[in-house]
């Protein structure tokens, strides 16, 4: 009997609707995906770039400061400058000499910006799997804080050192133990951070010590502190020769390190307890203690013309003369040791009050200006010795001044009353990422050990050689987000077995 129906094998080949959960991805609905899982980061990445956008549009093509001067010159002719390390010029500027724009080193450092928050998500959501919501909160301080986007403004170092300093610490954290290769990239960006500024030089410490009490074998991490100190130290050597065939000495910098140390130690040191040898005498203050001056007074100040008074600065400071005010400055600090970690304490905790204290370069100094911003022919006149040819050089010819332009300007300012990291967010997030890893000291250090320490080391350090100033603690702000992020799963996660 027929039932009106052929065999399978002799009615060829039977097509089967696929299954609506089997249908091929396209690359739309990819991008719906995405968006879906993403949207809360995208909406204030948007808006992160959106202000940006402004900031160019009210303030182009950048903001110039003093520092500006010292960075310029070895971008169009690359030379290692006496008084800092050029690795700004050499990373940054010099690579973008060749499309002669301001505006262009601008942009890139706003990119810097919208990349180390972009950083801090993508490390918390994939590495650590935090919700959408909450990798977008720790990533908004670095995104949205008007006093990153200041900075970013700025012909100066400190968003490219931000994003050297954020990357190695995204590839160190990636993997509970970084392999060998991430060590050795970790090395190399911290080395170029620290020929960016000088304040990175001791960073390459806490992330070996990251790497020593990671859950690893011996031998193991021993292979990986290794390569990470070789990969950090090697291209430090390259630039130190360098260094030396030009200047003489085999150092990163020579004019200044002596000077800002001996003006760092002058509010507290006292010669009759020091008993300095004659040729340090000369930086002995007969001011009472209690009348002494911030730091920044007698190394820019008006302090610092007063004959003998302190160390002499600009043009007549001298490699000689840096080395022995080193030697004075260590010998205050060694016989003095309280005064000095009060000094530095008192210091610190300008922090925390932004916009007031003796001891406070303030934010102010760094906010979106009420006004045109000086020209750099005026800016020149307040650095001796510099001009504003290679300003106008780098730009292509071009008027490099700060244009002002209403009403983008004024929206600026009613944004940064707003959205700041305010002296008191920054404490609480201090204070999760300490909680945090005080409870992981449990798990062999925990992940959120490496940013905490690293942050509080870039804090202490310029409050320890140099003098505190607002924008030092912007950079700063991606380890802390990250640290409070990791600290806070820490707490909740307080009640594990250390060992789940």
């Amino acid at each position: 009997m027929t039932t009106g129906f052929l065999p399978v094998d002799l009615a060829g080949p039977v097509f089967l609707p696929a299954p609506k959960d089997a249908e091929t991805l396209t690359i739309p609905r990819i991008g719906q995906s995405f968006v879906r899982r993403h949207y809360v980061f995208l909406i204030v990445l948007g808006l992160a770039a959106l202000v940006r956008l402004v900031t160019m549009t009210a303030y182009f093509p950048a903001f110039w400061y003093s520092d500006s001067f010292g960075y310029l010159p070895p971008a169009l002719h690359p030379y290692p400058f006496a008084v800092r390390p050029v690795g700004y010029s050499l990373l940054l500027l010099w690579p973008l000499r060749v499309v002669h724009s301001v505006a262009a080193v601008a942009v890139v450092q706003h990119v810097f910006g919208l990349l180390a928050g972009t950083l801090i998500y993508v490390l918390l959501r994939r590495r650590f799997r935090f919700a959408g919501w909450t990798a977008t909160l720790a990533a908004a301080p670095v995104l949205l804080s008007a006093y990153e986007v200041q900075l970013e403004h700025f012909m100066m170092s400190d968003a490219l050192f931000m994003i050297l300093a954020v990357t190695a610490l995204v590839i160190a954290l990636w993997r509970q133990v970084p392999s060998i290769v991430a060590c050795i990239a970790v090395g190399l960006l911290l080395a170029a951070a620290a020929i960016t500024r000088i304040e990175g030089l001791p960073m390459a410490a806490t992330f070996a010590l990251a790497v020593l009490i990671s859950p690893a074998s011996f031998p193991e991490r021993l292979v990986r502190v290794v390569a990470l100190a070789v990969s950090f130290v090697f291209p430090l050597l390259v630039y130190a020769s360098w260094f030396e065939d030009v200047h003489g000495s085999f150092e990163l910098e020579s004019a200044y390190g002596g000077a800002f140390l001996a003006a760092r130690v002058e509010p507290f040191a006292d010669c009759a307890v020091i008993h300095p040898p004659a040729n340090e005498r000369w930086l002995c203050l007969s001011t009472p203690v209690s009348r002494r001056l911030p730091p920044d007074d007698y190394l820019w100040g008006p302090a610092a013309v007063t004959p003998l008074a302190k160390p002499p600065t600009g043009p007549a400071f001298s490699a000689a003369t840096s080395a022995v005010a080193a030697k004075f400055a260590i010998h205050a600090i060694e016989r003095q040791p309280l005064a000095y970690a009060a000094s530095v304490w008192r210091m610190f905790l300008q922090t925390f009050k932004w916009n007031s204290g003796p001891y406070t370069n303030g934010q102010q100094t760094w906010m979106f200006p009420a006004r045109q911003p000086k020209t750099v022919a005026q800016l020149a006149r307040t650095v001796p010795g510099s001009t504003d040819q290679s300003f106008y050089q780098y730009n292509g010819g071009r008027n490099p001044d700060t244009k002002f332009r209403q009403p983008w300007a004024g929206i600026l300012r009613v944004y940064q009353d707003f959205a700041v990291v305010a002296p008191p967010a920054l404490a609480g997030i201090l204070i999760a990422g300490l909680i945090g890893v005080c409870l992981a000291l449990r798990r062999r250090g925990g992940p959120a050990f490496l940013p905490w320490i690293t942050g509080m080391l870039m804090l202490l350090l310029p409050a320890a050689v140099s003098s505190y100033e607002a924008r030092y603690v912007v950079p700063t702000v991606p380890f802390f987000c990250i640290a409070a992020a990791l600290g806070i799963r820490e707490i909740g996660n307080r009640n594990q077995r250390p060992d789940t």
